[in-house]
C-alpha cells in the first residue's frame, strides 16, 4: 500500500485508509484541480496558469468520437484493444505487488 503510516492509522476505517492509499495522488490531483478553478481561488487573486484547449482540434473535429453513434462493428473492433489493455494493466499491477502471487 501507499503510506504504511495511514495504513496503521486508527483513525479512518480501513476502506477509507485503502481508498486513500491507492488513490491518494489521483485525488491530490483532482482536488487541487478543483480548488484552482473555485470561487475560493480566485478571491485569493491566485494567477494560476491554465492551458488553453479549445472544444474542437485544428482540424475541426471533437476531441472525444460519440461511441454509440459508431456502427457496431467499429465498437466491437475498439473494445478489443481496450480489453487487452486492461488484462495487461492487471497483470502489470499483480506482477508489481509485493505479494507477486495471483491469489
Amino acid at each position: 500500500e501507499g503510506s504504511p503510516r495511514l495504513s496503521a492509522s486508527r483513525y479512518f476505517p480501513r476502506t477509507l485508509r485503502s481508498l486513500i492509499a491507492d488513490f491518494g495522488p489521483a485525488l491530490a490531483v483532482g482536488s487541487v484541480s478543483a480548488l484552482s478553478t473555485s470561487a475560493f481561488a480566485t478571491r485569493l487573486a491566485a494567477d494560476v496558469p491554465r492551458l488553453a484547449v479549445g472544444a474542437s482540434t485544428s482540424l475541426g473535429r471533437p476531441w472525444l468520437v460519440p461511441l454509440w453513434s459508431l456502427p457496431p462493428r467499429w465498437r466491437l473492433l475498439a473494445a478489443l484493444p481496450a480489453v487487452f489493455l486492461a488484462i495487461l494493466f492487471s497483470l502489470g499491477a499483480i506482477s508489481g505487488s509485493s505479494r507477486g502471487h495471483l491469489g
